[in-house]
């Protein structure tokens, strides 16, 4: 970079930094200076701050738009008054099938901040097969996660509930998952930060130790390392994910994580308090009119249209009920920001709940009712019961169902069918209808069931 265009950078960097301080409230440029302290004695001291990385999981809601813009201005502060500021590592949490709206929000936000162009900050997005640059274009055109889907599928299939064994703590183990490789630092000088306030992350990491202590009663206390719980919830994940396979075992959570030193998460309640909500500088970021600025951030990592859209499908196949009298309760609001709001019809919460389950998970309505009705477990217990409600033209090969899944020889034709009605591989259906859990896994997938709900957690902001 030439003399000439750093020069220019700088000065676009020092606009960006007074915009910044002018759309902030006062009581948020009070937490900026409170802020900068602590990030400096974090890195221990001024002259340290250059080899300080700080890595954001960021959410789509109001508070997670709000702390990265007061981490820019701490970064872009520090960087006046030195020769050096911290490196930011900003990690997208998107939720499978995050929608156009959610992703160009983001976008905004990035570029209101001057993101994209600064060598000092890294945009990640968080996806089973690894970190990669944040690009929205890719996103929208993401195909359903192989792996997402898979392990989605097979926890409806377990015994139990699938509306819990679905949405919630699914979603973490998958958050997990995503972010595992993300999180393994090498470097000494690395903390995390989050738009969570400590009580609900306590909460979390509890409900994470008692999950690891179900899978394995015998493993070592895990080190005093954010990235190592992580990781070891994140193997939960896979372990679920292979359970039809004739040698599923749980794999060992204790094990030696990847990082090279203890990852710490910062605490910053005393300016989370502080990010509430200031329409200039939600003007600032983009957070406007069509933004999602109500949306759940992570203290709250559920989907509650996609909850409403599950409830309906099981009332309706399995309770007889229609399914737009099973949505009173459900959320039917769409928030647009700045006190905006668009009431939802049920069709339209259903072909919305549709979309994202297509778009995150690949799976459809036919993939969903065969979900609900958990037709393969138990040697096919409730397999008639679903041909007939759903399939009634099928009764007729229902013996040849059986023994496809039995593994005995069987019409090409029946496998074909039964492999698109599940969205499963028939190796999986197999497993399912022999699967006989161990005490210890069957534990595991109860609690991770019945703490569905605890976990939750209201949104703030």
């Amino acid at each position: 970079m030439s003399d000439m265009h750093e020069q220019a950078m700088q000065a676009i960097y020092r606009q960006v930094l007074e915009r910044l301080l002018e759309q902030m409230a006062q009581a948020q440029r009070a937490s900026l200076q409170l802020l900068i302290q602590r990030l400096l004695v974090a890195a221990g001291g001024a002259q340290s701050i250059g080899r300080f990385r700080l890595v954001l999981l960021h959410g789509p809601d109001r508070p997670s738009a709000h702390l990265l813009a007061c981490l820019r201005a701490a970064q872009l502060s520090i960087a006046q008054r030195s020769a050096q500021t911290f490196q930011l590592r900003v990690v997208v949490v998107a939720q499978p099938g995050a929608g156009a709206a959610e992703l160009i929000s983001h976008e905004r936000c990035f570029n209101a901040l001057l993101l994209h162009s600064d060598p000092r900050v890294e945009l990640l997005v968080a996806r089973a097969e690894g970190a990669r640059p944040f690009d929205v274009q890719w996103l929208l055109a993401e195909p359903a996660d192989t792996l997402n889907r898979k392990a989605w599928l097979l926890s409806g299939h377990l015994p139990g509930n699938p509306l819990h064994s679905l949405l919630g703590s699914r979603l973490w183990l998958q958050l997990a998952h995503a972010c595992a490789p993300v999180l393994r630092c090498e470097e000494h000088d690395c903390v995390v930060v989050m738009a969570m306030p400590a009580s609900q992350r306590r909460r979390l990491l509890a409900w994470g130790r008692r999950c690891l202590r179900l899978a394995d009663p015998e493993q070592p206390p895990l080190p005093n390392c954010i990235a190592a719980w992580v990781d070891a919830v994140a193997r939960l994940h896979a372990h679920l994910s292979r359970l039809p396979g004739p040698a599923a075992r749980v794999a060992g959570p204790g094990a030696k994580h990847a990082c090279a030193h203890a990852l710490q998460l910062l605490d910053l309640d005393e300016l989370l308090q502080h990010l509430g909500r200031t329409d200039r500088l939600d003007r600032m970021l983009g957070l406007g009119e069509d933004a999602p600025c109500a949306a759940p951030g992570l203290q709250a990592f559920k989907d509650p249209h996609l909850s409403g859209h599950v409830l309906g499908l099981q009332a309706h196949y399995l309770g007889g009920d229609r399914y737009p009298q099973t949505l009173r309760s459900a959320p039917r609001t769409h928030h647009l920001g700045r006190g905006q709001s668009l009431r939802l019809t049920p069709q339209a919460l259903r072909e919305d709940a549709e979309q994202r389950l297509l778009r995150g998970y690949g799976v459809a309505d036919r993939q969903m009712a065969c979900l609900l009705f958990n037709p393969f477990i138990d040697r096919g217990r409730r397999l008639e019961a679903f041909v007939e409600h759903c399939h009634p033209n099928m009764a007729v090969a229902l013996p040849y169902l059986h023994s496809a899944l039995q593994g005995q020889p069987c019409p090409a034709s029946v496998v074909r069918w039964l492999v698109g009605v599940s969205g499963l591989s028939l190796i999986m259906m197999r497993g399912l209808y022999a699967l006989r859990l161990d005490e210890r896994t069957l534990r595991l997938s109860q609690q991770l069931m019945r703490r569905d709900a605890a976990l939750r957690m209201q949104a703030t902001g």
